[in-house]
């Protein structure tokens, strides 16, 4: 089974069944040629999300079929974070 991921300047989030991509890609597309405005969606694991997308707002959406040992819970880390790019001194 597919399912569909976004990811919003760095912020991962998994896109419900239901969630119509081709209007949240206007939505967005609207969003990045303009004034920022909210873009509202469903994300598994963190119910309704609003997030503020803009002409700076970098986004990427990823289609992959989904394993049966996928967990569909939040992607761990503080919104916002990407822990690949995490650097210790």
């Amino acid at each position: 089974m597919l399912h569909t991921s976004l990811r919003i300047d760095g912020c991962a989030y998994r896109l419900d069944v239901d969630q119509d991509v081709v209007v949240l890609k206007s939505a967005i597309l609207d969003a990045a040629g303009g004034a920022p405005r909210f873009l509202d969606f469903a994300a598994i694991g963190r119910g309704e999300v609003s997030v503020l997308v803009g002409p700076r707002t970098t986004v990427e959406f990823v289609v992959s079929e989904l394993v049966d040992d996928d967990d569909p819970e939040p992607l761990p880390g503080p919104a916002g974070t990407d822990l690949g790019l995490v650097s210790f001194l």
